[in-house]
């Protein structure tokens, strides 16, 4: 199969097929806080329709890519953010793996 990738919009990252829109990230553009300047905070991973090809690393490496930000995500042990983002199923495995891949902010 093959997928592309958009980041056309930087606070939404989507995979789609010939077959349509198969999965999105959504983020959220921080101005600042007192760790970093200028991020982009993922508040929403709907990938589940495709785990462990490599398309959630791809989709994050390309955003960097084409924005020059950086990424950061709910803490692993954190608690429901304001926002409604948390870590949740697949979605914590995925973004540890992203951390220590350097894609997402510690």
């Amino acid at each position: 199969n093959t997928y592309t990738i958009s980041v056309d919009d930087p606070e939404l990252i989507e995979v789609r097929s010939e077959g349509g829109l198969l999965g999105s990230i959504s983020l959220r553009y921080v101005e600042e806080d007192s760790r970093i300047r200028g991020f982009y905070y993922i508040t929403d991973l709907s990938l589940g329709k495709f785990p462990h090809l490599g398309i959630g690393t791809a989709c994050l490496r390309f955003h960097i890519e084409v924005h020059d930000e950086a990424i950061c995500a709910a803490r692993a042990d954190g608690p429901k953010m304001d926002d409604g983002s948390h870590l949740v199923n697949a979605g914590l495995p995925f973004i540890t793996k992203m951390r220590k891949l350097g894609l997402v902010c510690p």
